[in-house]
């Protein structure tokens, strides 16, 4: 059913007018972290998530973007 609480984006708001999130979660050990985080915020109306990925993990990083593609990575 359509989700309660929730309004159609507007033809003039963008993925700022929704705030952001910065996530900081998952290794190699516990990849499934940032996918559980950023695709909840993405499914609650944040605009935009942005992943710190770990430097010895970048497969996470990567993983969680085929996934959501809008996610940005740093």
């Amino acid at each position: 059913g359509p989700l309660v609480g929730f309004a159609a984006p507007g033809v003039d708001e963008y993925k700022y007018s929704h705030g952001g999130l910065g996530v900081v979660a998952g290794c190699g050990e516990y990849p499934g972290a940032p996918h559980m985080v950023g695709g909840s915020a993405r499914h609650s109306g944040t605009g935009m998530v942005r992943l710190w990925q770990d430097p010895t993990a970048p497969e996470v990083a990567t993983a969680v973007v085929m996934r959501f593609p809008d996610t940005v990575c740093a």
